[in-house]
């Protein structure tokens, strides 16, 4: 396969956060971490133009890259709020101050998870989740961001999505087992539908009842379908384990979560 691909991991699958993972991963071969915002209750870390700076600069000092910031405190305080609530003020707070942080560190995607408080369910959530998005494209192409829905959504579905955005800076963050976690769904035929639109994907393994709890390819997710399935429509650029190598049931596997990582990125250089 001639297309570049990276290989990274979430920054919410390490044991803990921060740069004193990035000597490890890069000893490791992993070439990028995507990040994490934080939360609201912490005041969002990485909005702190210091932190900012001590990321940075790890990152200069391993050769690491940061693909991607992941705004998850979406998942508590969702996109579908309404107009006129607490919680829809702090949304859009929170889409700018992710921007921001993403545009100082040079991060090219920012990504919305569409899950749990953010779920759409009906023509509200419609309508509030694409007001959001309106909003985040047209603040981010100032900077020259991409912004990235991850979500639940049928492959029609993500296409609605896509033409109700209609932002030339929006794109689908797929994820080879929310598909079939979530609703049963084939993934690969959903890579082949949204083929023109994928940004980045996370890779994953587990069932429909466990999420990220198996290695790559020990799963029900059809995960070796899925690679098939991006190589065949020319897939380029990030592949980022989203498995947690630190928690039950993986942990039972080895003491040490970066030597379960170091295998699954090992499967995952042999595929591509």
């Amino acid at each position: 396969m001639n297309n570049i691909i990276k290989f990274g991991i979430c920054e919410w699958a390490l044991p803990i956060p921060g740069i004193q993972n990035f000597k490890i991963l890069s000893e490791i071969g992993i070439n990028g971490i995507v990040l994490e915002f934080g939360d609201y209750e912490h005041g969002f870390p990485l909005s702190n133009p210091r932190i900012q700076r001590e990321y940075v600069q790890a990152a200069e000092d391993y050769g690491i890259e940061f693909p991607t910031l992941g705004v998850n405190d979406f998942c508590e305080r969702g996109l579908t709020n309404l107009e006129g609530t607490e919680t829809r003020r702090i949304v859009k707070d929170t889409i700018v101050k992710a921007i921001d942080a993403a545009a100082n560190m040079k991060i090219p995607k920012v990504y919305f998870p569409s899950f749990f408080a953010s779920l759409i369910r009906n023509e509200k959530d419609w309508e509030m989740t694409i007001d959001c998005y309106h909003k985040a494209c047209d603040y981010a192409s100032k900077a020259g961001i991409v912004i990235c829905s991850e979500n639940a959504l049928s492959a029609e579905d993500n296409l609605k999505l896509i033409t109700l955005v209609r932002r030339e800076n929006f794109r689908i963050y797929f994820d080879t087992q929310n598909p079939y976690y979530y609703n049963g769904t084939y993934a690969p035929d959903m890579i082949r539908t949204l083929k023109d639109y994928i940004a980045e994907v996370h890779v994953k393994d587990g069932t429909r009842e466990i999420i990220s709890g198996s290695m790559l390819g020990e799963g029900e997710t059809s995960f070796y379908k899925s690679i098939d399935a991006l190589k065949e429509i020319g897939y380029s650029g990030w592949i980022v384990s989203e498995n947690y190598y630190d928690r039950l049931p993986l942990r039972l596997l080895s003491n040490d979560c970066f030597e379960l990582l170091e295998k699954d990125l090992q499967l995952l250089k042999s595929l591509f």
